[in-house]
């Protein structure tokens, strides 16, 4: 008995065991048995009522008020709608009995999570802390909710896609206006010390609240990944207007992204661009020999794109100007602030190097006040690794870096996995979600507006998106 059941572990993959382990745990049986009571107490009460059969229907509702929500409301209605999609994913869990199905990217989420509660549970200022924990709990469990749901309706993966893309063409149009009309600085946003007014950029800001030309480019790079997305997939389906339309709106946002004069936005839009290169090349080799591709088109495309960008940098001196800035240091007004502030925050990590003092920048601020130099206040790191380390230690820098790892890894080998005509469109999904990520994060080295909610529920959302995609199976389910 005992040597079948060695023989069968070995055949199981480690999504199986985890499944497995999650399932036989206490707490999932003790779950399970209470889910079975309440279905037995009130189950006669649910059976006919067209709002549980309707659940996932109201689920998508909520969703989509929430995608198309980003750009124009506050922070707090962001939460407000997440937390509606979390109970609502509990409610269907807990009248669905069932065993759970999990992701092998699940186990460095929750560790993630735990890592953030003990960092409260020692914080000098738990209260704070508390606080800013309660906004991590919402994004990472809004994750669960939107893998809960997109595994149960993978069908579903490309119309939340698509309503990502609609939303942000929506708001590149009312970034327009911004570009050709001109705005106002609501802040001290360029080093305008000794520089020509001929090379001061006009920087859009969007709708996006707080306004912030760094917060609207971040999102912009969450966001236009979808655009191409739906475009790429429109084209291979034959709907040439539609593609075509959404090609238009993506190189849109290329052009705003620039226009936001965002360095970090650059550095983000630099480095993803070679990791889609990178992701594309493996994409194109993995694809079956019987299904025509046109490979050199593709290469061309995006070799006019590079051409287009360094011509554009060429003829526009404020473009010239706000890219070389990034290479001043201590030249540029913004880069020797961001530079104390780096400076300011290693040596919080350095001593709360385990832990860190508690999740949450209303914490970071109040102990940041303790180290920084005279005249440099912040509202963050400026950095999302060191950031996460002050607030919570080594150990949350190294799981969150695991779980971008894991899913990349699971997300490259599956896109490899895929090889037929028919999942072509699961390979551009998977390409687009990754690189969405990737951008945010290299955004993330020199800006910390990625602790929005406008970014973390994109990217928790892109994140669920990989999880399911990359379950076993997943193609042959859907």
């Amino acid at each position: 008995m005992s040597l079948f059941l060695a023989q069968e572990d070995e055949t199981c993959s480690d999504e199986e065991r985890v499944n497995k382990f999650i399932n036989n745990s206490f707490l999932a049986i003790s779950y399970r048995k209470i889910s079975t009571f309440i279905v037995k107490k009130i189950g006669k009460y649910t059976k006919n009522s067209n709002i549980i059969k309707k659940l996932d229907s109201i689920y998508f509702l909520v969703l989509a008020v929430l995608i198309f929500s980003i750009p124009f409301v506050q922070t707090s209605a962001l939460g407000l709608f997440a937390s509606c999609l979390i109970l609502i994913s509990f409610i269907s869990s807990l009248l669905n009995h069932k065993k759970f199905q999990f992701s092998t990217i699940h186990i460095p989420v929750m560790i993630y999570l735990a890592i953030l509660a003990v960092s409260v549970g020692f914080s000098s200022l738990f209260l704070p802390s508390l606080k800013g924990f309660a906004k991590m709990l919402i994004y990472i469990g809004a994750y669960f909710s939107f893998f809960e749901f997109l595994k149960k309706n993978p069908q579903r993966i490309l119309p939340v896609i698509g309503l990502i893309a609609i939303s942000c063409a929506i708001e590149l149009l009312f970034s327009i206006k911004q570009m050709i009309f001109g705005v106002d600085e609501l802040a001290s946003w360029q080093d305008k010390t000794g520089v020509n007014p001929e090379n001061m950029m006009n920087r859009v800001f969007g709708t996006l609240k707080p306004f912030n030309p760094n917060l609207f480019a971040a999102y912009l790079l969450a966001a236009t990944p979808c655009i191409f997305i739906r475009s790429i997939i429109s084209l291979l389906k034959k709907y040439k207007k539609a593609g075509i339309t959404f090609a238009a709106f993506g190189l849109l946002g290329l052009v705003t992204i620039v226009q936001t004069g965002c360095r970090g936005a650059y550095i983000g839009l630099f480095l993803s661009f070679i990791f889609l290169l990178i992701l594309l090349y493996i994409t194109l080799n993995t694809l079956d020999k019987h299904i025509s591709i046109p490979k050199k088109q593709i290469w061309m495309i995006l070799g006019g794109l590079v051409l287009v960008g360094i011509i554009a940098i060429a003829l526009s001196p404020s473009l010239s100007h706000r890219l070389t800035s990034i290479f001043t240091f201590r030249g540029d007004s913004s880069n020797s602030y961001r530079m104390n502030v780096y400076a300011s925050s290693l040596k919080m990590l350095m001593d709360n190097f385990w832990i860190g003092i508690g999740t949450g920048n209303t914490t970071y601020r109040l102990i940041y006040g303790l180290y920084m130099v005279t005249g440099y206040d912040a509202l963050g790191a400026y950095n999302i690794y060191l950031e996460m380390g002050v607030e919570s230690g080594i150990f949350a820098i190294i799981t969150f870096l695991w779980t971008i790892i894991l899913a990349f890894g699971k997300g490259i080998s599956k896109i490899k996995e895929l090889d037929n005509k028919l999942d072509i469109e699961n390979k551009i999904i998977l390409v687009g979600c990754m690189v969405g990520i990737f951008a945010m994060l290299m955004h993330g080295i020199v800006d910390t507006v990625w602790y929005r909610p406008q970014l973390q529920l994109i990217f928790w959302l892109y994140l669920a998106i990989i999880s399911v995609m990359t379950m076993r199976n997943f193609a042959d389910e859907e």
